[in-house]
This record gives C-alpha cells, sequence and structure tokens, in this order.
C-alpha cells in the first residue's frame, strides 16, 4: 500500500486493519491446506483426529524454542527433491545421447552400404 499525503489521519488505520485482516486470513487459509495435505499423505487415525490449531501451536512453540528447525526442515526437503529432479534430467540427457549415437551408427551403416 503506497503512502499518502491527501488521505486524512481517520482513513489510514482502516485501510491498514483491512490489509491485515485479508492477509491473516490468507495465511490460515493457506497453513490450512498444508495441514490437510499432511493428514491426508500420512493416513494414520492418530494424525487425522489432532485439529489443525493444535499442529499450528505446536509448530509455533517449536520454532519458538528451536529457531530455524522448518526452515531447516524446508530445506532439506526442496534440496533433496531438486537433487532427484537433477538426476532424472542427467538419466534423460544420457538416454538422449545414447538415441543420437545409435542414430549416427545406423545412418553410416546405411551411407557405407549405399
Amino acid at each position: 500500500m503506497e503512502k499518502s499525503k491527501n488521505i486524512s489521519r481517520k482513513v489510514k488505520p482502516y485501510a491498514k486493519d483491512i490489509t491485515l485482516i485479508g492477509t491473516g486470513k490468507t495465511k490460515g487459509a493457506l497453513v490450512n491446506k498444508i495441514i490437510d495435505q499432511y493428514k491426508n499423505s500420512k493416513k494414520s487415525l492418530i494424525i487425522t483426529f489432532v485439529p489443525n490449531s493444535v499442529y499450528c501451536l505446536t509448530g509455533y512453540w517449536m520454532e519458538y524454542v528451536n529457531p530455524g528447525t522448518f526452515i531447516l526442515l524446508f530445506y532439506e526437503k526442496t534440496k533433496s527433491s531438486i537433487n532427484k529432479y537433477k538426476e532424472a534430467k542427467q538419466e534423460a540427457d544420457q538416454f538422449f545421447k545414447d538415441i543420437n549415437s545409435e542414430y549416427k551408427s545406423i545412418r553410416k551403416e546405411i551411407k557405407d552400404l549405399f
């Protein structure tokens, strides 16, 4: 939101409050979706019955006691996912190189026959 000198002082707090309410609700919705995805992926009876607010509170206190826990967790997961994609890319590159070399050898054999 940009600051303007022409806006009265009464409008500024309202705009700030509206912005905070809007972003606060979207953050909660995003977190709830992430927790729901986690619950669905684990398919454990205990994990399913625990409310999302308990997970949020636990995560808050974990981060309060040991800052950087979730950042490290996300970093490690992201790093392993990127490495999987790199390995898949290397395998695909090797596959295409093999196809290309096979094509060149077949092409050379056809040239030699004619």
